[in-house]
């Protein structure tokens, strides 16, 4: 017994050597807590350990608090989850500055949580309990989907001081509590606006009223909203500080866009059928949307980034390009999805029209190539660009098909690649044996590149000459960032 103690003792002490912070930087390297696995296995079982350890891994569990379903080895039911949550933020107050994310999600029952009214107010008093302990804390984020904003919800809601992204999502809004406090003292940091498909008990004035409250944060920055509130805010004609805005089919966009002179980001799900008139949004500099909403918004204002979402016909490029070179700044970074209708040289041969645009840096090409083989890809492909985008960094091809020794012939005998940093495939070569190969080849050949990718694996290229290639895990989803 006495052994056993002493063993533990000096565990303790061992762990203590190093401070919180750097423990905290360990766990963060761990499995983090998910909607699915809101106390994962690996950081509970790493709490265990050690009384030390299991206070720096309370803080990493509180990080992201996820009310869905409690953890598959609790016996916990959803109301005691929620309740055991609130005692212990309210008995620690390390704790309640850990908070970073909030995320509350019911895939059943009327009121957000699968449960009848009475058990439902069981839960709401809690977690009401839980935003009052974290008001002051650095919590920059909070979902409500599917949730009841209940009248003390609106209060804890607007005591929240550091918030920084609210989504409400399918959010069932009761009346107003008869005291709010003035603007300026609620969600004054508030970046970030996502609302969507909003009820109210009473009527749509009441969620109205509400969303004025919360517009009228002075940091707010970027919405994603949906009708009946875009047309409310272009009904208000009060100028909003917004640079990104998200949004489907406005009934009034116009005015929607009067209302937010300083946009700088415009994404939409479906395109008007009247363009903006040459005023409109003039400091536009990211367009993401369909194909025949870029030569309405893109001539004329300082577009450097266009993400076109559905499929462009190759055809279309002539039209499309053109305007492109028609905005007031250089475009950067272009992502399209291609219809080539197989694998014909004429078609995949259109992309040669991209060599207008000089300053492009980074390239998306999702497409449909029906090829038994690469070569009209990579034949056509660089043979138009060869030489003219010598601005090119990033070059991602989705729909190409298994790269072989093509597209290292073609690729790598062109200038086309002697400036890129990153190529991308969608699937590897091949035999995938070559990955590596390939890989060290095209560096050998190009100074500048840092990196390639095939489907989920990255290989990053060493620092030094006889360092080793890493390969690790590619994020799937490409961003534009020119």
């Amino acid at each position: 017994m006495a052994s056993t103690t002493t063993t533990t003792s000096t565990a303790k002490s061992s762990a203590e050597k190093l401070p919180a912070e750097v423990w905290l930087a360990i766990t963060a390297l761990l499995p983090q807590p998910t909607q699915d696995s809101p106390w994962p296995a690996t950081l509970t079982a790493l709490g265990g350990t050690d009384r030390f350890l299991h206070r720096v891994v309370r803080r990493s569990l509180y990080r992201k608090l996820f009310f869905f379903n409690p953890p598959a080895s609790s016996a916990l039911d959803l109301p005691a989850f929620v309740l055991r949550c609130s005692q212990e933020l309210q008995q620690d107050r390390d704790l309640c500055r850990s908070v970073r994310e909030v995320v509350v999600h019911s895939r059943e029952g009327e009121f957000g949580f699968k449960h009848s009214y009475p058990e439902f107010l069981t839960v709401m008093d809690p977690f009401h309990s839980i935003l009052e302990s974290i008001k002051s804390s650095k919590l920059r984020a909070l979902a409500l989907h599917k949730f009841v904003l209940t009248r003390l919800s609106h209060i804890a809601l607007y005591g929240l001081r550091n918030l920084h992204s609210l989504e409400l999502d399918f959010t069932y809004l009761s009346p107003l509590p008869e005291t709010i406090p003035p603007p300026p003292t609620h969600l004054k940091r508030l970046h970030e606006l996502v609302i969507r498909k909003q009820t109210s008990v009473k009527d749509q004035e009441e969620a109205n009223t509400f969303v004025a409250l919360i517009l009228a944060s002075p940091n707010l920055r970027t919405l994603h909203a949906d009708e009946p509130l875009l047309s409310f805010i272009a009904r208000r004609r009060k100028r909003l500080p917004l640079e990104h805005l998200i949004v489907s089919i406005p009934k009034d966009l116009h005015a929607l866009l009067r209302c937010c002179p300083g946009l700088k980001s415009i994404e939409f799900a479906f395109m008007p059928l009247h363009p903006p008139s040459a005023e409109l949004v003039p400091k536009l500099e990211r367009y993401r949307g369909p194909t025949h909403g870029v030569c309405a918004y893109v001539p004329g204002r300082p577009v450097r980034v266009v993400d076109i979402t559905g499929t462009l016909d190759a055809d279309q490029l002539d039209g499309v390009v053109p305007c492109l070179t028609r905005a007031t700044a250089p475009t950067e970074a272009l992502k399209l999805v291609l219809a080539t209708r197989g694998c014909v040289p004429y078609r995949v041969g259109k992309l040669a029209t991209l060599a207008t645009l000089p300053a492009l840096t980074q390239l998306v090409v999702d497409s449909d190539f029906a090829c038994q083989s690469d070569e009209v890809f990579a034949r056509e492909f660089t043979r138009g660009l060869a030489g003219k985008l010598n601005e090119l960094k990033s070059l991602d091809v989705v729909g190409a098909d298994r790269p072989s020794s093509s597209l290292n012939q073609h690729i790598g005998d062109h200038r086309l690649q002697r400036h890129l940093r990153d190529i991308m495939f969608a699937a590897p070569p091949e035999p995938e044996s070559w990955e590596l190969e390939l890989a060290q080849e095209w560096a050998r050949r190009s100074p500048e590149l840092r990196s390639v990718s095939w489907g989920v694996w990255r290989w990053i290229r060493p620092d030094t000459a006889n360092g080793e290639w890493k390969r690790v895990p590619r994020e799937l989803e490409v961003r534009l960032v020119p």
